[in-house]
């Protein structure tokens, strides 16, 4: 579940970046407002997942989906890769270490 710590972690403080820079970029508040609580959504899966609770590995796999389906979602509608394309393809590498790591405990139990 380490690998998957890192990983989530890495994805939490880079959805936290972006909404802080689309804030301070663009003045959008709807940028902060909406990847500041997934962040600290993430980063509370993180404490979890460091401490191997596997309700922290389900609950970081249902927020990675939801943000990869907004980035797509966004991706689809301008096909500009930054910083939906981005976002999407982050999301999906980070899906992949959770899924592995679900993968791999589950096999363990």
């Amino acid at each position: 579940m380490r690998l998957a710590a890192w990983s989530v972690l890495i994805y939490a403080l880079i959805v936290a970046a972006g909404g802080v820079f689309g804030y301070v970029h663009s003045h959008s508040l709807a940028s902060l407002y909406a990847s500041l609580p997934f962040s600290v959504a993430l980063l509370s899966c993180v404490n979890g997942l460091f401490h191997s609770k596997r309700w922290s590995l389900l609950t970081a796999l249902v927020l990675v989906i939801v943000l990869d389906a907004f980035f797509t979602y966004r991706f689809s509608l301008s096909f500009k890769w930054m910083p939906a394309g981005m976002m999407m393809v982050m999301s999906l590498l980070t899906l992949t270490m959770i899924i592995f790591s679900v993968r791999k405990t589950t096999v363990r139990t």
